[in-house]
């Protein structure tokens, strides 16, 4: 298990622009309710669904990585052990993080995947179209939203 490591001004900076914030982590579900867990690298761009509600953003978390407040894990390990997709911003912090897409880093081989019903409707969960198996990077366009994702 590892804790949850975001406060609510993590997300306050990161919906006001203020880079660098804190490497928030987001989530994203596919058109076949695949799990993709995106890292932000503190400069990569977050769509504003995705920052809607810390506390909300922290059941997600910690009900999907059955987090608790001792132990440290990395996040992406974690990801990979529950079958989720992986897109890291592997941009650098002068770059228009617009210009830079978020790059797939890893591709289970069985997607850990969960009820659309339950965790779309609370407006944190970004929704794409397509599958993450066919998306080698995720291009978003500012703090709004990626250029393949369910409006």
């Amino acid at each position: 298990m590892i804790g949850y490591p975001y406060s609510e001004s993590d997300f306050r900076q990161a919906s006001l622009a203020i880079r660098p914030y804190a490497d928030l982590t987001w989530f994203g579900i596919d058109s076949v309710n695949c799990l993709a867990v995106f890292i932000s690298a503190g400069f990569g761009p977050i769509p504003i669904k995705a920052l809607a509600d810390p506390v909300v953003h922290k059941h997600i978390y910690t009900d999907i990585f059955q987090c608790g407040p001792s132990e440290n894990r990395d996040i992406i390990e974690l990801s990979k052990e529950l079958g989720c997709y992986v897109f890291d911003w592997l941009g650098h912090g002068g770059e228009l993080a617009a210009t830079v897409p978020y790059t797939k880093i890893y591709s289970p081989s069985s997607c850990y995947s969960i009820d659309r019903k339950t965790f779309v409707g609370n407006g944190i969960l970004v929704s794409f179209d397509g599958r993450f198996s066919n998306m080698d990077s995720v291009l978003i366009r500012d703090l709004n939203l990626p250029l393949n994702v369910k409006v």
